[in-house]
């Protein structure tokens, strides 16, 4: 169902809510100030003329709300994807352990970690399911696995293919694909481009100098900024929203090695007068793609296929990375953790290693402009 056909549904499709209960709690109010926000997109609310006043009433009390209350209603059609019940928001809580999550078939362990990382634990990427047009099938078919994977914790791998069919030709069936490659071919199925607020940055052979054991994420996009400026181009615009980094390889194979051997991706990194925040990073090991998805202060591990070296079937799984965000954010180091509680940081050297070892995919997100001085 389109965003076209909710315009012309009307109330209908809203759930009926007390006049008395918006009026007297402030969460109410806020349900009640949303609906207001979306007139435009889902229709007209009717009321009797005997509850004239008291909608009156409340438009002028709801006018009173906070800005903030603004800032969390964010465009009209995303607020009726929600409301309409046709698009399910994440949880808070993230659950963990076997069989949640995306499972993986024929080779598309890409695929589901970029899926899960993207929409697991977050919304922010949800603005790219109202922007592919009407009668958008790959939108549709991508809605569908969402909201599979946020109410049942579980999309099946003939879910997960049935979206790599339509987002990938017939002849990449079965094959590994890099996370660009994927995410290159959803966007243009969604009817979406890269350019300004999504920055696509698949590096090849673009090495930036490694100072020291690591080389940060922080260096290697501010130097691909300073390459673009000195081409007479930004690579981070004022309206990004996005970045999506493909580590650089020797050549442009799959299956090429990396230029970097150990990478640090920093939680947050500054381009210009921006500040990003990591979303995720995918880990490949052995042509095997993981994902550590950032969700507030704590890192969740999903594998899509966990059971991989013991049984056939796949069976996904979803851990909680404990102590990583820790260290990520320098207050700690895996020693310490580990020296503090063994047994709730014993895998912490595990997850460091596989961490900055095997990453070569990173996701970030715009959370603001730096203030000028």
């Amino acid at each position: 169902m389109s965003i076209q056909h909710l315009r012309h549904r009307g109330p209908k499709s809203i759930e009926k809510m007390s006049h008395d209960k918006m009026l007297s709690h402030k969460d109410n109010k806020i349900r009640y100030n949303c609906c207001f926000q979306i007139m435009n997109c889902l229709g007209a609310f009717f009321f009797n003329k005997t509850n004239e006043a008291e909608y009156e009433g409340a438009r002028k009390d709801n006018a009173l709300l906070s800005k903030e209350i603004e800032e969390q209603i964010k465009g009209d059609n995303l607020v009726a994807l929600y409301l309409s019940g046709m698009l399910y928001q994440p949880t808070k809580n993230i659950k963990t352990g076997i069989n949640v999550g995306i499972q993986n078939g024929s080779n598309s362990c890409t695929i589901a970690s970029l899926l899960y990382s993207m929409f697991a634990c977050t919304k922010a990427f949800d603005e790219l399911l109202i922007d592919a047009g009407e009668n958008n099938e790959t939108r549709e078919v991508l809605i569908e696995l969402v909201n599979k994977l946020r109410k049942n914790n579980f999309v099946s791998n003939d879910d997960l293919l049935m979206l790599r069919e339509k987002c990938l030709p017939h002849s990449f069936k079965e094959s590994f694909t890099d996370p660009d490659e994927f995410i290159t071919a959803l966007f243009y199925n969604l009817n979406l481009a890269f350019g300004d607020e999504f920055i696509n940055g698949a590096l090849f052979a673009e090495q930036v100098p490694q100072d020291g054991e690591y080389t940060t994420v922080q260096d290697i996009v501010t130097n691909l900024n300073l390459i673009n400026i000195g081409n007479g181009n930004r690579f981070i615009k004022d309206n990004t929203k996005f970045i999506f980094i493909q580590m650089p390889k020797q050549s442009d194979n799959t299956k090429a090695e990396q230029c970097y051997t150990k990478i640090f991706p920093q939680l947050a990194i500054e381009v210009d007068d921006s500040e990003f925040m990591l979303q995720a990073v995918l880990v490949n090991k052995k042509n095997h793609y993981k994902s550590y998805v950032v969700s507030d202060k704590d890192i969740y591990l999903f594998d899509s296929d966990y059971t991989r070296n013991i049984m056939e079937s796949s069976i996904p799984a979803v851990f909680k990375a404990d102590g990583l965000h820790e260290v990520l954010s320098g207050r700690m180091v895996p020693r310490e953790l580990y020296s503090q509680n063994p047994e709730r940081y014993k895998d912490i050297d595990a997850y460091f290693k596989d961490f900055t070892e095997n990453s070569v995919y990173f996701i970030y997100k715009k959370t603001k402009n730096k203030e000028a001085n």
